[in-house]
């Protein structure tokens, strides 16, 4: 059993008495013990149950990025509710006879509650952040344990663009494309870089879809390139548009991808036609390892500054992610 809410409980009745009664000379313990007991067991059972929602409240707070005033507001409502509620249990008498009495506990339990929330929230963004360390740490060793294969890739690709005729342009563009674009990958690392990296990789992987997929795929692209020296991390765009290309269906196929920019903000919308078949098979196969790859590593980046929808309707399935860098 935990025993902080327990000490919690004690701190917060010692200093409700402390301010409440010394000064007025009353003595609390003058008090029938019933009245006692309702009142010390509806403290620790109400610190029990604070400590509880305050936990669970800022983990949803932070995996729905809920505006920081909604997420107080709702602590201090709860803040204020509970000694309320216990204070009508305990008093026999009518709520309005005793109401400036309330005052004073309702107050330090107000600014107690708000005090513990911020030290809870505090040390739930520190364990977040030892564990995308962590997470950066296993990340790195699997890149290092498979970089040998885009590295033999790689040196592939080279022998053969030199032993593709020099006439045949298309298949040489196509391997210059696709060089140059495992290059990126070999050589980026998973610090920000400047957005304008970001969106030169995502137009060379768009080109080599619409040359491995022809005239099969229709592919539009609005890709805005202002504010190019903006940072972000690399390859938080692509698996959106590798989802589209892997799961796109229908007749005629079409994929339409769309980068809009503001300063610091990075708002971008892939949309593609589906096969026919039921829609939580839709939702089930569109949905692919790559963008829970990209949700985790969204919540690891970018807590709280970011929104990722996913949406079936008519035959389309459309991702929007937006990202204030």
């Amino acid at each position: 059993m935990k025993i902080a809410p327990l000490i919690y409980a004690s701190i917060l009745f010692l200093l409700i008495r402390l301010v409440n009664d010394v000064p007025m000379g009353h003595n609390y313990f003058t008090h029938s013990p019933e009245f006692i007991a309702i009142e010390l067991m509806g403290l620790i059972g109400g610190c029990y149950l604070y400590f509880f929602a305050a936990n669970r409240w800022i983990r949803i707070c932070a995996d729905r990025n809920i505006l920081i005033a909604l997420e107080y507001l709702v602590v201090v409502i709860f803040a204020v509710t509970l000694p309320v509620m216990i204070m009508i249990v305990s008093h026999e008498t009518p709520f309005y006879d005793y109401l400036p009495e309330i005052v004073i506990p309702v107050t330090i339990t107000l600014l107690m509650s708000l005090l513990l929330y911020t030290i809870l929230k505090y040390g739930y963004q520190k364990l977040r952040e030892k564990e995308a360390q962590n997470e950066n740490v296993k990340t790195e060793l699997r890149l290092l344990r498979s970089l040998y294969h885009p590295h033999f890739l790689f040196n592939m690709l080279n022998t053969i663009y030199f032993s593709i005729d020099e006439n045949n342009t298309k298949a040489r563009n196509t391997i210059e494309q696709m060089a140059d674009f495992m290059r990126m990958q070999l050589y980026e690392d998973d610090e920000p870089i400047p957005i304008e990296r970001e969106i030169l990789a995502l137009k060379s992987y768009i080109e080599l879809c619409r040359t491995r997929y022809g005239d099969s795929v229709e592919v539009s692209a609005s890709i805005d390139a202002r504010y190019p020296q903006d940072r972000i991390h690399p390859y938080l765009l692509l698996p959106i548009v590798e989802n589209a290309f892997k799961h796109s269906g229908g007749t005629p196929k079409r994929i339409h991808i769309s980068l809009m920019r503001l300063p610091g903000i990075v708002d971008f919308k892939v949309e593609n036609t589906l096969p026919e078949m039921k829609h939580d098979k839709i939702m089930h196969d569109a949905s692919g390892i790559g963008l829970k790859a990209l949700r985790r590593r969204l919540v690891l980046l970018y807590p709280g500054r970011y929104d990722f929808e996913e949406r079936s309707d008519s035959g389309l399935y459309s991702t929007h992610l937006l990202i204030r860098l």
